[in-house]
């Protein structure tokens, strides 16, 4: 009899043992993959549910109607102040010009138009006389911070005028003459008498002697024109003061 026939009896109680066996195994097996792919699948789940479930725990909040009505209200602060600061610059650009026009007006306005002559003793002359039509010579004007309206003609004696408007003139003559019962100073515009200053004196009088006491002076309004000439007269040859406080003549614009 062979081996395998004699221990027939322990095989046949090892079978069942052994499918028992391998059937636990199988469940267990099927239960862990089962496990494994309910676990998988419920962290997916929580995976793709998170942002939704976030978002639904911190929903994203729209700002409200008084937000926006302070922000509004913030905008419109800045938009006023930038549209007063640009209205300030433009106000200060447009007077910073206007003040530099009224600066050159006024510059321009307050030029002033006058001149002021004296009469210079000839280089070498001892004395001085008009001449034989009785006209005074050699005037020189006084440097001034003025626009002159008149230009000098020594040649003949004659003013002439430049610039046109209303005028204040003025002279005044000192005389060295003691021969002469009276004096006279005379201005005249293109020939023709406006002002005139005489004095007489008797012949008993002791001013007839004194020269320091024969002076003449005139003075007064006159419209002039460019070309117009002014011309100062007296007697012919009379003898003159010519120091600069004594013997002048002025004119200036009043209009």
């Amino acid at each position: 009899m062979s081996r395998w026939s004699k221990k027939g009896p322990g095989r046949g109680a090892l079978l069942p043992l052994l499918l028992l066996a391998l059937a636990l195994g199988g469940t267990s097996l099927v239960l862990a993959s089962l496990n494994l792919l309910l676990t998988t699948t419920s962290w997916g789940r929580n995976v793709c549910q998170g942002p939704a479930q976030q978002q639904r725990v911190h929903p994203l909040q729209e700002p409200s109607a008084d937000t926006q009505i302070y922000y509004q209200n913030i905008w419109e602060k800045h938009q006023l102040l930038y549209q007063k600061l640009t209205e300030d610059r433009r106000r200060h650009r447009r007077s910073a010009n206007g003040n530099r026009r009224n600066r050159q007006n006024n510059r321009r306005s307050t030029t002033v138009t006058a001149a002021h002559y004296e009469v210079k003793m000839p280089k070498g002359g001892q004395q001085m006389n008009a001449d034989d039509n009785g006209t005074i010579l050699h005037w020189t004007e006084v440097a001034r911070n003025s626009t002159s309206p008149v230009k000098y003609d020594d040649g003949k004696g004659e003013f002439t005028v430049n610039v046109k408007g209303l005028f204040y003139l003025y002279c005044q003559v000192h005389f060295n003459e003691d021969r002469s019962s009276y004096i006279k100073l005379d201005l005249l515009l293109d020939g023709n008498l406006i002002f005139r200053s005489l004095q007489e004196f008797s012949a008993t009088a002791a001013s007839i002697r004194n020269p320091k006491l024969k002076s003449c002076s005139v003075s007064g309004l006159v419209v002039l024109r460019p070309g117009n000439t002014l011309r100062i007269k007296t007697l012919p040859k009379v003898s003159l003061r010519v120091e600069h406080f004594l013997t002048y003549f002025g004119l200036f614009q009043v209009h």
